[in-house]
């Protein structure tokens, strides 16, 4: 049979279509600018709190959300100021450890812990060494240098501020935002239909996402002028009516986000099977990234190794492995960085593949199979140009990125364990392992009670 015999419907070209586009009913948009309600300053421990306006016919336009603020680092002591620097681990969103969104002030319906390193490992994974510089003016990324950009360092901290030193100990930081108040969610969220929506970030150790090439480290940060950026579309009471007829008594709307837990190799683990428990519990997890460090490292845990992985690696549900061959992670890296971009829904793309180099992928506890021991040097040069970048990413979709199934692997109805096949003894340091899992998440709004619940 040949093609020609194969029926289907005739159709024109959307470039032939001459019928004029659909217009939006009245409408209007307006760019907000929140600051927090609990404080205007925010160190180390700190929550920073912000409260949404939830005013009637208005809808919160995710895409264009973003959070910006002042930082200024303190400085100790002063060294001497040409060789005497710190420097920022990650990015813009590396000041802050957890975030959280609660409905109606105290319903929980996101918690991302580690939520700086999250944002490195995403952004590393999904941008390159020039998409970097390019986002440096607010992103925090390093500039002076193509190597720094492609590391999982941002820019110099130095001890003087001026026009001729951008890196002084003030900055001003803007980044847009992860989950469902951000790149998560493809449905704008109708606030008019809410009691309350609470946005916090909780604040981390300076010395957790700053290292410094001397022991003149930095003590402390201030942040002030903090402000939760979006826009808002107000509609016509006629047009939000359409809406509410639409929806009567629920309004769903998918979105996606990130749940993390830890576990711990001990220092020195020998050859074995260790089974670590994944403390994430969902019914469509998407992917699964595997981020493992030590204290020994020179990027702390912005950085990423492979702890000595060989065949027999991979995660446990229901007694079924992901992926079912197995991986052997240090024996074939290759492999295993097809897996990443598989779980990235990024295989087979010519863009949206990174900036992590062989060097820097190629990096385990000890030298394994094809992979070098990790850099622990905290010289500048090393850290920019030998950066641990070794994340694993096992895809665990059926059918794999389509925004219109949940599809995702369900492990809400038993534990999840990372198989860790170890095939030499670790460095002497206890590793980290970190598990960050995207999932599939529902958001309910029960239209009479004004009432927002997170289903995952």
């Amino acid at each position: 049979m040949s093609a020609s015999e194969v029926y289907a419907p005739t159709a024109l070209p959307s470039e032939m279509n001459y019928q004029l586009p659909p217009s939006l009913p009245s409408a209007k948009n307006t760019e907000i600018r929140i600051q927090p309600l609990n404080a205007q300053s925010f160190q180390k421990g700190n929550t920073i709190q912000v409260d949404l306006p939830t005013g009637r016919n208005t809808y919160l336009d995710t895409t264009t959300a973003y959070i910006r603020y002042k930082i200024t680092y303190t400085q100790p002591a002063v060294g001497a100021v040409a060789n005497d620097y710190n420097y920022l681990l990650g990015s813009s969103y590396s000041p802050f450890i957890r975030q959280e969104v609660y409905g109606n002030n105290s319903v929980l319906l996101e918690s991302i812990n580690e939520v700086g390193v999250l944002a490195s490992t995403i952004l590393n994974s999904q941008l390159n060494g020039a998409d970097k510089r390019g986002l440096s003016p607010a992103f925090g990324f390093a500039f002076d240098a193509i190597t720094s950009a492609d590391s999982n360092i941002g820019h110099k901290i130095w001890q003087t501020q001026s026009t001729t030193n951008l890196d002084g100990l003030v900055f001003d930081y803007a980044t847009p935002l992860i989950g469902i108040l951000g790149s998560g969610t493809d449905k704008m969220i109708p606030l008019g239909h809410l009691m309350g929506l609470r946005f916090e970030l909780t604040c981390d150790d300076v010395l957790n996402f700053t290292n410094s090439i001397s022991a003149n480290r930095l003590v402390g940060y201030t942040i002030t002028d903090f402000e939760f950026v979006a826009n808002i579309i107000e509609l016509a009471p006629e047009a939000n009516a359409l809406i509410s007829q639409a929806n009567p008594e629920k309004i769903y709307i998918r979105s996606q986000s990130y749940r993390q837990s830890s576990a711990i190799l001990n220092a020195s683990a020998g050859v074995g099977t260790y089974d670590l428990l994944c403390g994430i519990r969902c019914s469509s997890l998407k992917s699964l990234y595997v981020q493992c460090y030590n204290s020994n490292m020179a990027d702390l845990k912005y950085g990423s190794i492979f702890p000595n992985l060989t065949q027999g690696t991979c995660i446990l549900i229901n007694g079924l492995s992901y992926p079912q061959r197995t991986m052997d992670v240090c024996g074939k890296p290759g492999d295993a960085f097809m897996e990443l971009q598989k779980a990235l829904g990024a295989l087979s793309l010519s863009v949206f593949n990174g900036c992590i180099n062989k060097s820097a992928y190629y990096r385990s506890s000890t030298a394994s199979g094809l992979c070098q021991a990790y850099n622990s040097s905290t010289a500048y040069a090393f850290v920019a140009g030998n950066p641990n970048q070794a994340l694993l990413g096992i895809d665990t979709e059926v059918v794999a990125r389509k925004n219109n199934l949940l599809s995702g692997i369900n492990c809400n109805n038993s534990p999840m364990f990372f198989r860790a096949q170890i095939g030499t003894a670790l460095a002497a340091y206890a590793h980290t392992v970190n598990f960050f899992g995207n999932y599939d998440v529902i958001l309910e709004i029960d239209v009479a009670s004004k009432s927002i619940i997170a289903k995952f």
